[in-house]
């Protein structure tokens, strides 16, 4: 299963089945992040867009790793809105949240 460490600074890229459709044509995006009580909705201006790969990159900032609870699971899903006011979204997934010894923010 994979991982994401504490106070680290990692990106989580979500690759699209080309025949499902093209990233380029998504006009909204809601990419919910859920950790013990901890919820954070990212949008469509949070993410790198790969046209070319069909994919979705987000990087959590130092802060937002660190308040995460290690002991609980970090879900996350996606939903993406076209042109047409169509909806269609991703199945929850997960990754382990692994503890940082240290707790010091190291950029400010």
């Amino acid at each position: 299963m994979a991982s994401i460490l504490q106070g680290t600074t990692p990106s989580l890229e979500i690759k699209i089945a080309s025949t499902d459709f093209s990233v380029s044509d998504v006009v909204e995006l809601e990419f919910t992040f859920q950790n013990a009580s901890m919820t954070l909705i990212k949008g469509l201006n949070d993410v790198s867009v790969d046209a070319q790969n069909n994919s979705f990159t987000y990087t959590f900032t130092e802060r937002e790793t660190l308040a995460l609870v290690p002991a609980a699971m970090l879900f996350y899903q996606l939903r993406f809105e076209f042109q047409d006011g169509s909806i269609v979204g991703t199945k929850k997934a997960s990754l382990r949240v692994d503890d940082l010894i240290s707790e010091a923010v190291m950029s400010e």
